[in-house]
């Protein structure tokens, strides 16, 4: 599915694209988290923030990714960090910055 929605990125139909849009809601951000232009080509701002500005006990939501790769990809599904999973930061460590976090709910791409 993943392939396909590259190469449905490279169409240049108009009527195509008010149609897809239109079935899936009008999205604002891509399935990754990029945002999508309006009709008008105006891109909506967003406030994510990266994982590593992520504060100590704190909640969040993902909301996209950087690496689109297909092996990243599946090895995040894997552990079920997905685009609308909720994690929390349990631990930073001091020595390099790592993160443990835990992934309180499922997102919108998990049966």
């Amino acid at each position: 599915m993943h392939e396909i929605a590259e190469e449905l990125e490279h169409i240049q139909n108009d009527k195509l694209i008010k149609k897809l849009s239109e079935k899936f809601g009008n999205p604002s951000f891509d399935p990754h988290g990029d945002p999508i232009p309006d009709e008008k080509g105006k891109i909506q701002k967003s406030n994510f923030i990266k994982l590593s500005e992520a504060k100590l006990k704190n909640s969040y939501k993902i909301m996209g990714v950087t690496d689109h790769s297909t092996a990243f990809l599946k090895y995040l599904e894997k552990h079920q960090l997905v685009i609308g999973a909720s994690i929390s930061i349990k631990i930073i460590e001091e020595f390099d910055n790592s993160i443990i976090l835990i992934c309180q709910k499922r997102g919108r791409h998990q049966p």
